[in-house]
């Protein structure tokens, strides 16, 4: 009998590729406008994990800010802005409905093919907000170190979390999906 894992690993690879098929003139037109408009590489990477030891891989997506204005934010931040994107960054009206669209996460497909996330699972966290987890959120960044499933493009916690709730909103829909995966 074919095991879970193997038969979510093919339904991955066969989904992510006719994605990729559909929608590459979508993604030309995206990285072209995103080269015209922000005039630096349109797909940026970014290291992505489960944990801090668990599952690193590099992310790919479509660039929606300049480098200066990211270098800029990090800079600024404070651990107040735990699971909250971007605040106070001032978005472009393109780049802004790109991200508002999802079109910004098309380039993680990519990822899904090579075998770093699955289309479903727990979304990764950029090392910054899994600083913050590991220091200010010490039970829940245990109880993430057990979930097996690889990371997501999309999950439970995309669809039905509420940001404003952090860390244990996060963690409790995770392990919701760890549990009821099938």
């Amino acid at each position: 009998m074919i095991s879970f894992n193997l038969l979510k690993r093919i339904v991955d690879l066969i989904l992510s590729l006719v994605l990729i098929i559909l929608t590459f003139p979508v993604q030309i037109v995206i990285a072209l406008a995103i080269l015209i408009i922000i005039k630096e590489n349109p797909i940026f990477s970014q290291t992505r994990a489960l944990t801090l030891a668990k599952y690193p891989f590099t992310m790919f997506k479509f660039r929606t800010i300049k480098t200066t204005q990211f270098e800029k934010q990090s800079h600024n931040e404070s651990e107040k802005r735990f699971l909250i994107p971007n605040r106070g960054i001032k978005f472009g009206r393109f780049t802004e409905w790109i991200r508002r669209s999802g079109l910004d996460e098309l380039p993680q497909l990519y990822n899904v093919l090579l075998g770093h996330m699955s289309l479903i699972g727990p979304r990764p966290l950029m090392v910054y907000d899994l600083n913050i987890l590991k220091s200010q959120f010490p039970v829940q960044n245990d109880l993430r170190g057990k979930i097996s499933s690889k990371p997501g493009i999309t999950g439970i916690w995309q669809i039905y979390g509420n940001r404003a709730l952090g860390a244990e909103n996060l963690i409790a829909l995770d392990l919701l999906y760890e549990e009821s995966k099938s």
